[in-house]
């Protein structure tokens, strides 16, 4: 965890250890995360279930406080990268379930209380975000470049009618490429036990 980050309860472990012995060939675990504002008054859980293809994982990385890895997804791929001054976390879950398709669990329940304002809070890491996230997709997404392209045009030239718009056109193509195997990632949702 990194400062002002922690496990969202007591139980967290215990549910990540259980959905891990339920699946024993998974190697990188990942559940929602409870966003806390910078001045500690409001929060609002951010889930992941809807990352099943590298569509949706570019347009939405999974916070890395609710991640576990195994051990060998670092000694296979290596550590995290040094060419991303913000986003080599996003690198890595890419290189792990777009490029290896590497088995996966997703948790519905909050691993972590993530606290915003740290990087990508202030303009110039936020500049690097950006140039990391352009970096992301000129490496791994090529071929999304025109729905990103359409999706930015859209939200800068017709912001009233951005979300009817994006529905009819940018969904749909979006929903077609992401439903295409080769896009598909192999994310299991994890059943919790209720007690």
């Amino acid at each position: 965890m990194n400062a002002n980050d922690t496990f969202y309860d007591n139980e967290v472990l215990q549910k990540v250890a259980e959905a891990l012995a339920k699946n024993p060939r998974a190697k990188f675990l990942f559940g929602d995360a409870d966003y806390i504002s910078e001045d500690k008054k409001t929060s609002r859980i951010q889930t992941y279930e809807k990352i099943t293809n590298s569509f949706a994982l570019l347009a939405n990385n999974i916070c890395h406080q609710s991640i576990f890895y195994k051990k060998s997804l670092f000694d296979k791929f290596g550590k995290y990268s040094s060419d991303y001054s913000i986003y080599s976390d996003w690198d890595f879950n890419i290189k792990c379930l777009v490029e290896n398709k590497v088995a996966a669990i997703y948790l519905p329940t909050a691993i972590c209380k993530f606290q915003l304002g740290g990087a990508c809070s202030n303009s110039k890491e936020k500049h690097n975000c950006k140039i990391d996230k352009n970096l992301l997709i000129e490496r791994y997404f090529n071929n999304y470049k025109f729905l990103i392209k359409a999706d930015a045009f859209l939200k800068k030239n017709f912001k009233l009618l951005y979300s009817p718009l994006k529905k009819v056109i940018i969904n749909p193509i979006a929903k077609s490429y992401s439903s295409q195997c080769k896009y598909l990632l192999t994310v299991k949702t994890s059943e919790l036990k209720i007690s």
